[in-house]
């Protein structure tokens, strides 16, 4: 008799490979990709993004002039207040 017993079973190899072919095929049965439609589209989604960045900066600006520098925060947002400011760094 020999140690090694031949049987009619697939191995476990053939049949990982038959289920990926059956897999495949009920894919191509079903169609081709389906089409994903977006709420809101990846362009407009980018711009509200910069926007919102935008906003957050501004908002940082003002806040941070008129409540840990003492100053009113509208004064923040005019040019006098980057050219002193500039000025200041310069040594001017």
């Amino acid at each position: 008799m020999s140690d090694v017993q031949e049987t009619n079973e697939p191995t476990t190899e053939t049949a990982k490979a038959e289920t990926r072919e059956a897999k495949k095929a009920e894919k191509r049965k079903r169609g081709s990709k389906k089409l994903r439609i977006r709420l809101i589209p990846i362009w407009l989604r980018l711009i509200i993004v910069i926007v919102l960045v935008g906003g957050s900066l501004l908002l940082g600006l003002m806040l941070g002039y008129g409540i840990l520098g003492g100053g009113t925060p509208a004064d923040a947002l005019k040019p006098e207040t980057w050219y002193h400011i500039l000025d200041l760094m310069r040594g001017n």
